[in-house]
């Protein structure tokens, strides 16, 4: 049994032993208690988090080999996951993610945060499952939804949480549960069931953007050259479509609109000025993530004794 044995020893040095400790499996079981990444990453190893419960007990869960290669597809290492970061930031889709990393991203850095595409939830929902970030992790998520967003579902979100806020948690999970399992209401219906589960419903939030889609922070000339200098609103109105995806494809077959990656980093980079609500992200981000760890069930933000 090794406590921190990483202690005083040069990142490679560090990599070199867990290598030599790896060898000794071959024949002798050995538990090693670590923080470092030269552990943490060794896919050989079997990882345990240990944390402390919502009755201010110590539990161990361990994290299955499917759960650490579903968080490889988010670009993560296990050492991050477990260690870097304090924030999910959850966006729709890749357009959100890649013009909130271009704008805001080092701010988002900073405190520790990491923006995920939701891809319509059939792409979060096997990698990014709320057991994994619950009894793994101390992060927190914050669900990223624009102006467009089903209604329902945000009054749905918000009930519930003030049930949660009142002390009636089952009348929160029943609540929940009238969500949608697809899309955006089926990832906010099973992370917050399991904060309810876990008694910490301060763990998930919901940021609404006032704008109807990501694309209204941009100027149209940066993302569409033949826009001919109309704006956002107008070029809805003659598409004749509200949501996002129907207003693309008349953008695309219309005026020769191209979606790749690089022409909304591009347009991205062109903003003046930041945005008020990527200004109201950031201090929400930042909040979050430096919210302390433990929030008990009476609301208090101190560990239990």
């Amino acid at each position: 049994m090794l406590d921190e044995p990483e202690a005083a020893l040069h990142p490679s040095a560090q990599r070199f032993l867990a290598q030599g400790i790896k060898d000794l499996g071959s024949s002798l079981q050995v538990i090693v208690a670590s923080h470092s990444p030269a552990f943490l990453d060794q896919t050989i190893f079997r990882l345990h988090h240990v944390h402390r419960g919502r009755t201010g007990k110590t539990e161990l869960s361990t994290l299955a080999a499917d759960q650490l290669q579903a968080v490889s597809q988010l670009g993560i290492a296990p050492s991050e996951l477990l260690q870097h970061i304090r924030l999910f930031v959850v966006v729709e889709g890749r357009h959100d993610e890649i013009i909130l990393r271009t704008v805001i991203g080092a701010d988002f850095d900073r405190v520790g945060a990491i923006v995920v595409p939701m891809g319509g939830a059939a792409k979060l929902s096997p990698v990014l499952d709320s057991r994994l970030i619950f009894d793994y992790t101390d992060a927190k998520v914050l669900v990223v939804l624009d102006n467009s967003g089903d209604e329902e579902t945000r009054s749905v979100w918000e009930q519930a949480m003030a049930m949660c806020r009142a002390g009636d948690f089952d009348s929160a999970r029943e609540t929940l549960l009238a969500l949608r399992r697809d899309g955006e209401p089926g990832f906010l219906r099973n992370f917050g069931l399991r904060a309810v589960e876990r008694g910490q419903t301060d763990r998930v939030e919901v940021f609404g953007l006032t704008h109807p889609d990501i694309l209204d922070y941009l100027s149209p000339s940066a993302v569409v050259p033949k826009s001919g200098g109309r704006n956002w609103d107008r070029l809805r109105s003659e598409s004749g479509a509200k949501t996002g995806t129907a207003f693309k494809n008349w953008l695309r077959d219309t005026l020769d609109f191209d979606d790749k990656d690089s022409v909304f980093e591009l347009a991205a980079r062109t903003l003046d000025h930041l945005p008020d609500d990527f200004v109201a992200l950031i201090a929400k981000a930042t909040e979050m993530a430096r919210r302390p760890w433990w929030t008990g069930a009476e609301g208090g933000n101190s560990p239990p004794d």
